[in-house]
């Protein structure tokens, strides 16, 4: 005989575990955090209601799983407000989008021709992490210069503008600062370009520190691993 609470319960398992799965609840720390939180609290509600549901009549237990489901209605809607302010990036008016053509193992990126462009120009990805730099401009196309690319050399600090050393890049997505003096460093912490290089303008992010090591009494070596999307096929100019 065909269980129909059965069917329901194992339903709303596979939808929640697909919501909690999304590639949206991956990209994004606090708001999706906060809905995360506010699905399982709806998760654990359910089920505590559950118990009680056997004892009685189907019309209340319906009643209870479409009170439910109004509340995943409502925070599927408010992840798609959060997709929308995401793509509104575009919008901005000291951002320009760039089309990737080609990738090479370099690091160097080629892109779709901008005449509102310039080369130096830094280049980030949807979060606004640091990509690379507009390395040359031709006729048909954008050359990016990015952070994969080895011997890069720039200067770096922590999340209170401190500065942290002059890092070089190395392949596979790090960065080496060696001689570093800042003696709140640790493993996981943030790091941002400094300025004063003629390369990158100071404050924006390029990844976290994962691996430290005390070279002597007064100086450190620290690897970063990048953070930015490279992976990605669509990035922007910041003007």
């Amino acid at each position: 005989m065909f269980d129909l609470k059965k069917f329901l319960i194992l339903t709303l398992i596979g939808f929640f575990i697909f919501i909690l799965s999304s590639t949206v609840l991956a990209n994004e720390e606090n708001k999706i955090f906060l809905v995360s939180l506010k699905i399982q609290k709806i998760i654990n509600d359910f089920f505590i209601n559950l118990r009680g549901s056997f004892l009685k009549n189907n019309d209340e237990y319906r009643e209870k799983y479409f009170y439910l489901l109004q509340e995943v209605s409502q925070l599927k809607l408010n992840l798609k407000k959060i997709e929308e302010k995401n793509k509104s990036l575009e919008e901005l008016t000291n951002i320009i989008p760039l089309e990737i053509y080609k990738k090479d193992p370099q690091g160097l990126f080629y892109a779709s021709f901008r005449d509102d462009v310039n080369e130096g120009d830094i280049v980030i990805d949807r979060n606004f992490v640091l990509i690379g730099f507009i390395f040359q401009k031709t006729k048909n196309y954008l050359i990016i210069k990015t952070l994969l690319h080895p011997d890069i050399v720039f200067n770096l600090s922590d999340s209170e503008n401190k500065f942290l050393g002059s890092g070089r890049t190395l392949v596979n997505g790090f960065v080496e600062i060696n001689d570093a003096k800042n003696y709140k460093i640790r493993k996981d912490m943030l790091v941002f370009t400094y300025g004063g290089d003629s390369i990158f303008k100071p404050n924006f992010l390029v990844g976290t520190i994962s691996d430290l090591e005390q070279v002597n009494v007064n100086s450190f070596r620290i690897i970063v691993k990048l953070s930015g999307l490279f992976e990605d096929n669509r990035f922007f100019v910041y003007k």
